[in-house]
């Protein structure tokens, strides 16, 4: 999608002190104890608009063609989700995702 890494950025920015916050909240929580952050790990096609309805709706709030949005789905379409975009492979294939997800947990909880 044109522009997909531009807006990616844009919600990493902002959702980046949301999650920080949410992050913090879980060691504190957690109180010393180990705790396991997964990185994005989606079955990308329980995601993805089915209706034309949705579609449209989501065409028009991202600002992008409707064959835009059929080539993503066409592109992402998983025969057997246990075998497609999962964890790494969907970071190399855009690696903004693995960033998106790994950059705001870098920090200190005090």
């Amino acid at each position: 999608m044109n522009g997909r890494k531009e807006r990616n950025e844009r919600k990493k920015n902002e959702e980046g002190k949301e999650r920080k916050k949410d992050f913090k909240e879980i060691m504190r929580t957690m109180d010393g104890l180990p705790v396991i952050i997964r990185l994005l790990d989606p079955p990308l096609h329980e995601f993805l608009p089915q209706t034309e309805d949705a579609q449209n709706k989501i065409c028009e709030k991202m600002k992008i063609s409707k064959d835009q949005l059929l080539k993503t789905i066409s592109d992402l379409h998983e025969f057997n989700p246990m075998l497609g975009f999962r964890g790494c492979r969907l970071g190399i294939k855009f690696p903004e995702i693995t960033n998106h997800n790994s950059c705001p947990t870098r920090f200190k909880v005090k």
